[in-house]
C-alpha cells in the first residue's frame, strides 16, 4: 500500500506496518484492515 498519507502520530507508522504484515499473512480479515486504516490515517478533510 504505497500512499503519501500521513499518520495520526509517530507510533502509528510501525504499528501499521506490523498490521499490514498480519493482513498479508492472512491473520486478519479485509474488514478489520479497513477499520484499522480508518483509525490510523489522518482525515483528508482537515
Amino acid at each position: 500500500m504505497a500512499t503519501n498519507r500521513k499518520f495520526k502520530g509517530n507510533a502509528f507508522e510501525p504499528i501499521h506496518s506490523a498490521v499490514e504484515g498480519m493482513y498479508a499473512a492472512g491473520s486478519i480479515h479485509n474488514e478489520t484492515m479497513r477499520t484499522f486504516e480508518k483509525i490510523v490515517w489522518l482525515s483528508r478533510r482537515r
